[in-house]
């Protein structure tokens, strides 16, 4: 809270002195980069507790703790291959 809150009043300070600089986020990277974090992620989580689940007849639920992130990560590799705007270059 107080990090967010020091930064606010620093934007607020940069704006009254005429100092502040807009900073641009790139969804396309962005999008790109954090797509294949989660589906990797998700690929060795499931996999593991996949290994888990057989070894200890364990509950099937703790597979999600993989699958959740493999499926996020996924969607978002689609979502930046699909989406028009990031092929205009």
């Amino acid at each position: 809270f107080f990090s967010l809150l020091w930064h606010h009043h620093e934007v607020k300070a940069q704006i009254k002195t005429g100092n502040y600089i807009k900073k641009s986020f790139d969804i396309k990277t962005y999008t790109l980069l954090i797509g294949i974090l989660l589906t990797g992620l998700g690929t060795i989580l499931s996999i593991f507790f996949a290994i888990f689940v057989v070894a200890t007849n364990g509950p099937v639920q703790s597979l999600l703790g993989g699958l959740v992130p493999l499926a996020i990560g996924v969607s978002l590799l689609i979502f930046y291959k699909v989406n028009p705007e990031f092929h205009k270059d």
